[in-house]
């Protein structure tokens, strides 16, 4: 019986980069806590990804993003992943965010951005995880709860007034959608 590698004909493929700038594709948001338009970070994508890797930074001032991406053709864009938080303060310029699902080659890759502020600009990078064995399968569901939209941020937990005492709980949703990962 032969011995199958698990990352046989695995590829990582970077989509959205700017090798002048040495940064990703600029995605401005629109006026406070509104969605600006799609920016496209890839005009085909070169592999089937399986997984996603986002990466976000901004040079903006400090505040709160609310991040999508999505795919499709100008005009006819539909979600994949919907509302990524990133909170951008001054010791923490980028972050990374990984998600289990696919992306068909060839597919137009492009994100778009509301934040606390008006018009600030944040770039996008994604890095397309091709596992290659053909029996792995992502997930292909991303669902967000607990999102605030009305300002671009998420559900507020309040820490409590006393040191390492938990305080109450915080719903992040009442009842989730579709199907569980465990189920």
């Amino acid at each position: 019986m032969g011995e199958w590698s698990i990352s046989s004909d695995a590829r990582l493929v970077t989509v959205g980069q700017t090798a002048a700038s040495s940064t990703g594709t600029t995605v401005t948001a629109g006026t406070a806590n509104v969605k600006g338009v799609w920016a496209q970070i890839s005009a085909a994508t070169p592999v089937n990804a399986s997984g996603v890797i986002v990466m976000l930074a901004s040079l903006s001032a400090n505040g709160d993003y609310l991040i999508d991406i999505g795919i499709g053709a100008a005009g006819f864009e539909s979600v994949l992943i919907r509302n990524i938080l990133y909170c951008r303060r001054a010791d923490d310029a980028c972050a990374h965010f990984r998600f289990d699902v696919g992306v068909p080659a060839g597919s137009r890759l492009v994100a778009r951005a509301q934040s606390t502020a008006s018009s600030p600009t944040v770039v996008v990078a994604a890095m397309l995880l091709s596992y290659g064995f053909p029996g792995l399968s992502h997930l292909g569901l991303v669902l967000d709860y607990g999102t605030a939209v009305a300002d671009s941020g998420g559900t507020g937990v309040d820490p409590g007034a006393t040191l390492n005492t938990k305080n109450s709980w915080a719903e992040l949703v009442a009842a989730t959608a579709g199907r569980s990962a465990h189920s």
